[in-house]
């Protein structure tokens, strides 16, 4: 358990914390989305502000899932899934159909690299083991 179990600090401040620990020097920030999606199911997304980043997380999910959502998608920036053209282009697929599916390679690749973070970083207030049970779940929805 890290040391940011004995601190006092909410939710979204330790999920900021378990992100700069694996992105830094990169600017992201995190913040729980305040309504739900329609006819979406998500747990975040990864989104451009300013010159940085913002993590966008669903603030009814467990806090091992929000930590593999965070960690997930720290995975995007850091294998640069953003400067892909093939990326943007599954994105705008998956966006037109209102689906996962276009990108799915990225989206388990991302799973792996949380799993990854989790192992490498001392800020996980959950486990290892409950990340990977989160990136499980996650990749489990891409053919």
């Amino acid at each position: 358990m890290s040391s940011d179990a004995r601190e006092p600090i909410d939710r979204e401040e330790h999920l900021a914390r378990l992100v700069r620990s694996v992105c830094e020097p990169l600017d992201v920030t995190v913040t729980h989305f305040e309504t739900a999606l329609p006819d979406l199911v998500t747990v975040g997304w990864l989104q451009p502000m300013n010159q940085g980043w913002v993590i966008l997380v669903n603030p009814s999910i467990s806090l091992a899932a929000a930590e593999q959502t965070v960690l997930h998608e720290a995975g995007h920036l850091l294998l640069c899934h953003g400067e892909s053209s093939e990326y943007q282009e599954a994105l705008k697929l998956d966006a037109e159909a209102r689906t996962d599916h276009h990108r799915g390679p990225w989206e388990v690749e991302a799973d792996a690299m949380a799993v990854a973070l989790a192992e490498f970083t001392d800020r996980l207030q959950t486990t290892v083991a409950e990340v990977l049970e989160e990136s499980a779940k996650d990749a489990s929805h891409f053919p």
